[in-house]
């Protein structure tokens, strides 16, 4: 099985948030709770379901992830491109590839 990772749409920011272990959502992609097996991927969705009746996220979903030098990182370019932020007026970026201090 794959690995993947929970990702969503915060309803206060507006931005990409996933998963975290404790059972919140961080803005970084690099606390992301991991998941090889489908009893965790049950467990996150069912999290996601809690937050999305707490209209705390909105459209959940799970996506394959390579973990490459400790870091997850989205399979596919779509996910790829919603962890860097917008492709065009880098001014509005946020990056979800590391925390800002």
């Amino acid at each position: 099985m794959s690995m993947k990772i929970l990702t969503a749409n915060g309803l206060h920011s507006g931005g990409v948030v996933f998963a975290t272990g404790d059972g919140k959502w961080s803005a970084f992609i690099t606390q992301a709770q991991l998941s090889s097996d489908s009893e965790t991927e049950e467990a996150l969705l069912a999290m996601a379901k809690q937050s999305v009746e707490t209209q705390t996220i909105v459209e959940p979903f799970l996506i394959e992830i390579d973990v490459i030098n400790g870091m997850p990182v989205p399979k596919r370019y779509r996910e790829q491109l919603r962890v860097s932020g917008p492709s065009v007026r880098s001014d509005f970026s946020k990056p979800a590839l590391q925390e800002v201090a």
